[in-house]
């Protein structure tokens, strides 16, 4: 939902309406679903290769990326670049914290909720940023700089979540 609304702010919802049934994404999930469904499993000789593409892809992403982040950084945007990674990696474990601690979870569950909440961005949100023409420096500068402030952040919210034991 959050990419069809981007996407139909700069293109309309009818030609992304028509974009977004082309991806080939959409097709997987209904498939996952049917095999789900019905118990199938996938072939071996289809597996296989499936697997091995796959892990190829997080090296492929790291080189886009990496193309991506060769833009110049602009001097205007380092501000929002600074916020968008406070709000990530600080805001959002501390929201995460709350909730947690007054739903009342705890153990492996709640750390696990926890350490996922103070992710950096993701190289994903550059790929679309990229794809839909939607501020793909910005983005790129993002995943960049919370990927590298993450190393202390995620740091700190690991041992914080050993509190929630």
């Amino acid at each position: 939902i959050g990419l069809f609304n981007a996407s139909a702010a700069h293109f309309g919802w009818k030609k992304t309406l028509g974009h977004f049934l082309k991806m080939p994404v959409l097709y997987c999930i209904i498939l996952a679903f049917v095999f789900r469904y019905f118990h199938l499993q996938v072939p071996n000789s289809l597996w296989i290769p499936l697997n091995l593409i796959s892990d190829g892809m997080l090296s492929l992403a790291l080189v886009a990326l990496g193309a991506q982040i060769s833009f110049q950084l602009k001097l205007q945007k380092l501000i929002p670049i600074f916020v968008s990674s406070f709000i990530r990696l600080m805001i959002s474990p501390l929201i995460a914290f709350l909730l947690l601690t007054v739903l009342g979870i705890k153990g492996v569950a709640a750390q696990a909720l926890l350490i996922a909440s103070a992710m950096p961005t993701s190289r994903n949100s550059a790929a679309l940023a990229l794809e839909y023409g939607n501020e793909p420096q910005f983005a790129a500068n993002a995943v960049l700089f919370s990927t590298l402030a993450s190393s202390v952040t995620l740091t700190l919210v690991i041992y914080w979540s050993s509190y929630l034991a």
